[in-house]
């Protein structure tokens, strides 16, 4: 198989993906929905062969469908999910999705569209708690649309982690970017 290396791995966000790009052994995995899609069907020749017994296919789909969640890329998260007989762990890639801050609206609306098809993987006796759960990180990276879905899908509002109310959260939002329209939300609907 022939890719461009970009170790992305490690990356924890955009900022972070710049800075392995600026550094001196530049790896990054780059790869496309053509290159996705080569793997998924597995090999076509002899050395074709070689290159894929080095992983599993749906592994990789998987490892692929982490950035994508985090960068809100719809067209290869959708394309990875069609492609996958089913999802674990759906819960993990709602957190992922909701770790990294979003500054345009554009943004906001993708990560409530990828949260919302990631939710019809959760089982019903976790929906719940994995509301609560991504609510939290929702409520502390300021991600106001996506607040404001998962209170509509019934993540409970006065719901609270390690003793800090949604609120208190919310703080962080304002403290960090500047931005009180999640907790001017939570107020109208506590």
């Amino acid at each position: 198989m022939q890719v461009d290396l970009i170790d992305v791995d490690e990356t924890e966000n955009v900022g972070d993906l710049k800075k392995k790009l600026k550094s001196d052994d530049r790896q990054v995995i780059v790869t496309t929905i053509q290159e996705l899609q080569r793997q998924h069907n597995g090999p076509k020749s002899i050395e074709d062969e070689t290159d894929s017994c080095a992983y599993d296919n749906e592994t990789h789909m998987l490892k692929v469908l982490f950035p994508a969640c985090a960068n809100c890329d719809i067209t290869i998260f959708d394309y990875i999910l069609g492609q996958l007989p089913k999802l674990c762990n759906p819960s993990e890639y709602i957190q992922h999705t909701l770790r990294f801050r979003h500054h345009i609206v554009e943004y906001e609306e993708k990560q409530v569209a990828i949260i919302a098809q990631l939710f019809t993987y959760v089982d019903a006796d976790k929906k719940q708690q994995v509301l609560n759960d991504a609510l939290v990180l929702a409520v502390w990276f300021g991600e106001y649309k996506s607040v404001k879905y998962l209170i509509q899908q019934g993540a409970d509002v006065t719901y609270q982690t390690n003793g800090r109310s949604m609120l208190e959260l919310a703080q962080n939002a304002i403290v960090k970017f500047n931005d009180c329209r999640v907790e001017k939300f939570i107020l109208a609907n506590i």
